[in-house]
């Protein structure tokens, strides 16, 4: 480090010093400038990676089932066509097993039983209270 009484008067011997002594500092700053940058785009490419793995996911081709119920695709009857199931196996390597279609059970309110007995209640209103106001 020089001392303040090491410092020469003339002003552009001391504008070369200052520069020289900054040097390496704007040069480090570069660096961290340009690493920061390299940062900020390998983590937009995770970012990005991410985000394409996780809509991959919801809507990839897994999410593309056949529905059995469908009978035209192409406008081709599918359940009037005949199934080589030989060459399925040996073209997938794997046995063919069929999926059950299970009945969804329908939520809410359901009929009540018909053995149950039905008595019906009428409430009525005085005709005083009848009108709207």
């Amino acid at each position: 480090m020089i001392r303040v009484a090491e410092l020469p008067d003339d002003p552009a011997l001391l504008k070369r010093l200052l520069v020289e002594h900054d040097a390496p500092i704007d040069r480090i700053k570069a660096e961290a400038a340009e690493q920061l940058e390299a940062l900020r785009h390998r983590m937009e490419a995770e970012k990005k990676a991410a985000i394409d793995a996780i809509l991959r996911r919801f809507y990839g081709p897994k999410s593309e089932r056949f529905d059995p119920r469908q009978l035209l695709l192409f406008g081709l009857q599918v359940d009037a066509m005949p199934l080589d199931e030989p060459s399925i196996q040996e073209e997938s390597g794997e046995e063919i097993v069929t999926r059950r279609v299970r009945n969804r059970h329908k939520h809410g309110r359901q009929q009540l039983p018909e053995h149950l007995p039905r008595i019906e209640i009428e409430h009525d209103l005085p005709d005083d209270r009848k009108p709207c106001p």
